[in-house]
C-alpha cells in the first residue's frame, strides 16, 4: 500500500508564515483533488521529519543536506514566483501543474 503524499512546512517559529504557507499549499491542493498531508514545524524541526515526507517547502535559507527537495516557501508570502514555486512542489508530488 503507498503511503499518502506529504508536504513539510517549516519557517523560523513554526508558527506565523508556515500558517499561510499551508494554507495556500492546502487550497491548491484541494483545488487539484489532492490528497497531500501537510505538516508545520520549525526550521530546526526540519530534520526531524525529513525522512518521511516527499518535499519541504521552507520560508528560511534551509542547506542541502536533505534527501527529498526543498522548495523555498517566500513565493506563497510574497506572490512573486508563486506559480513556479507551486509547480516545483506539484512535481516533487509526482503531479503535473495543470491536472485536476
Amino acid at each position: 500500500m503507498k503511503r499518502p503524499r506529504r508536504v513539510l512546512v517549516a519557517c523560523g517559529t513554526g508558527i506565523a508564515t508556515s500558517t499561510h504557507v499551508a494554507d495556500r499549499l492546502a487550497r491548491e491542493f484541494a483545488a487539484r483533488n489532492l490528497d497531500v498531508s501537510i505538516t508545520q514545524c520549525r526550521v530546526t524541526e526540519i530534520p526531524a521529519y525529513a525522512d518521511d515526507v516527499d518535499v519541504v517547502v521552507s520560508t528560511a535559507l534551509v542547506g542541502p543536506q536533505f534527501t527529498v527537495p526543498v522548495v523555498s516557501g517566500v513565493p506563497f508570502l510574497t506572490g512573486i514566483g508563486e506559480e513556479d514555486a507551486l509547480e516545483e512542489v506539484l512535481r516533487a508530488l509526482g503531479e503535473e501543474k495543470g491536472e485536476t
